[in-house]
């Protein structure tokens, strides 16, 4: 009997990781990193010229880059090839309330590597957590390294809506928006009947200590259908996991 001979492929394993970059930082066919990439470059990933990396603007491109000039504060490589990946359809978003900081981080990095398009953030009467702007600007690093790790070409959008009536005034520009509810009189996600024609899908997830029964009636009358993701209590971060999972895999695969 013959030996069975089996042929080993190797690649760099810079071309498995994702870099950023904003269409500032290109000048013609060439790439200037900012200070933060190139020290992930460099000194992280330990990668010199010659070697090649993909690199994403999170608005679809994404780049095969030769490195040039392994400058620990100013990385620069030539583009070799560029592609241009359309975003994910249907789009499916994912509306919360305002939390703490690390639920709120946790939230955003998982929801964004499964493929959350835009997040939503909302006050509601049970969630008094104040959100301002250097926390979302947070929010939008967390989700660029969340698109590298998950090598993704488009960086979530995050919206605040300074009240829950704003939040369902957007309603109109979805052609689905679900509410997650304990209530096992409703079908749990996967035996809801598939929509064809989806393009917007809308996540509502209550807070920690559960939506108000008032506002519950308020989403669900102005266009919310309820459905149900299990049979158990989950913390609000883990909903919002569980629920953008399935919904993801259902509206996919309609």
């Amino acid at each position: 009997m013959g030996l069975l001979r089996v042929k080993v492929f190797t690649m760099n394993p810079a071309e498995f990781t994702y870099f950023y970059f904003t269409p500032g930082d290109i000048k013609r066919d060439v790439i200037t990193f900012n200070a933060e990439e190139s020290r992930h470059i460099s000194r992280v990933c330990r990668i010199g010229s010659g070697d090649q990396i993909m690199a994403t603007d999170g608005n679809g491109r994404v780049c095969h880059v030769e490195i040039t000039d392994p400058s620990r504060n100013a990385v620069m490589g030539k583009i070799v090839s560029s592609e241009t990946h359309e975003k994910p359809s249907p789009s499916i978003e994912l509306a919360i309330p305002l939390t703490s900081a690390n639920k709120a981080d946790w939230i955003i990095e998982k929801c964004t590597e499964l493929g959350i398009s835009s997040f939503h953030f909302f006050p509601s009467q049970r969630s008094k957590v104040a959100q301002n702007d250097k926390k979302l600007e947070r929010l939008s690093r967390i989700s660029i390294s969340a698109i590298k790790q998950s090598m993704r070409a488009h960086v979530p959008a995050i919206i605040r809506h300074e009240t829950l009536e704003s939040l369902i005034d957007s309603f109109s520009s979805f052609d689905v928006i679900l509410l997650g509810h304990l209530d096992k009189a409703i079908p749990e996600l996967p035996e809801r009947r598939k929509t064809t024609g989806v393009k917007r899908v809308l996540l509502v997830v209550g807070p920690e200590a559960g939506f108000d029964p008032s506002e519950v009636k308020q989403i669900r009358d102005s266009g919310a259908e309820t459905v149900r993701f299990g049979n158990h209590r989950l913390r609000m971060e883990t909903a919002a996991i569980v629920l953008s999972t399935i919904a993801i895999q259902h509206f996919s695969a309609s």
